[in-house]
């Protein structure tokens, strides 16, 4: 689940992993106007996502449900990155995108650094991506 909450002065990207979360994380992302709180975990409930987000600090917005993109057309451009949810390269059955957002990351450094295709490097996650497609249209 996630909100848009005000805009933070930092600017800051945050992610917070807690023993107190099972397999989850808390996170926030600035936007221009505002921020995007949100948490999910195993067991997230209305309730324990207000509760995480009260502990970071967040006023009391609107809860949403978070989209995750589940598609593996990247649109592939020279000039253009795109990275973890923004490219579609969340797990398409776990729905689990902080690793492929790190990742991916990593990938666009070294594309950017080195001169290489975005594309090449991150071969096999796109590989990944069309067998993840597959088993989740199967399951």
């Amino acid at each position: 689940m996630e909100q848009y909450g005000p805009k933070s002065p930092d600017n800051a990207i945050v992610i917070n992993v807690s023993k107190s979360y099972v397999k989850g994380y808390y996170y926030s992302f600035p936007n221009a106007d505002y921020d995007v709180q949100g948490f999910g975990d195993l067991k997230t409930t209305p309730q324990s996502f207000r509760q995480v987000l009260n502990d970071m600090g967040c006023p009391e917005e609107k809860a949403r449900g978070a989209y995750i993109p589940n598609s593996c057309d990247y649109p592939l451009h020279r000039q253009i990155i795109l990275i973890g949810d923004a490219g579609g390269f969340p797990n398409r059955l776990s729905a689990e995108g902080i690793y492929y957002a790190f990742l991916t990351a990593a990938h666009a450094v070294e594309a950017i650094s080195t001169g290489r295709p975005f594309a090449d490097i991150n071969k096999k996650v796109f590989a990944n991506k069309r067998k993840e497609e597959w088993a989740a249209r199967l399951f």
